[in-house]
Formats: structure tokens, sequence, C-alpha cells
């Protein structure tokens, strides 16, 4: 987990929490590794806002899903279709760094 949140601050030039899976939970800073490894790849991400700090779950699943689509299409092999909840739910966080490593 430690090369990968340094390879996600190096590249998107941001400072992840000490808790990696909270911080790829909603979605929104995968879609910004996408982004920045293919611009454009995700032409819509859903950030928290200031009147509304917290993403509902559909939001967060819709970046993932939007995260995982922009993956195939740069042609990361396709992995388990649990991948969205591995994120959303938080758990199996090793088969999400290997995933994202690869992007």
């Amino acid at each position: 987990c430690t090369y990968m949140r340094q390879n996600i601050e190096a590249r998107l030039k941001v400072s992840l929490p000490s808790d990696l899976g909270a911080a790829l939970t909603d979605g929104v800073v995968l879609c910004h590794l996408a982004n920045h490894v293919r611009p454009r790849s995700v032409p819509s991400i859903h950030v928290p806002s200031p009147a509304v700090p917290k993403l509902t779950m559909a939001k967060c699943r819709r970046n993932v899903e939007n995260f995982l689509e922009a993956c195939r299409r740069i042609g990361v092999p396709q992995v388990t279709t649990h991948l969205r909840l591995y994120v959303t739910q938080h758990t199996a966080l090793e088969r999400v760094v290997r995933y994202c490593t690869a992007v």
C-alpha cells in the first residue's frame, strides 16, 4: 500500500490520508488517477462540495464504475467484477492496490 500511496501522491501531487482505503472509497482519487494517465478518460467525476461534504453511495459507485471503465479503455487487463465492491465497501484493499498499480 505504501508504494501505491506514493505513486498516486506523486502523480496527482496530493497528500493522501493514512487510511488509503478510506481515501479511495468515493472513487474521486481513482478517477483523477485515470485522467492523469489518459486525459478525459473519466469525463465526469462526482466530488464532494462544501455544502455536501460526503458523497452518496450511488455517486461513489458511479465514480468507481467510471474508473473501471476508463481502465478497460486504457488497456488495463480486466480483473474481478467485484472490484467496485472492494473499493466502495473498503475491503480487499490488496486487490484494489494491484489493479491501480496496473494503471
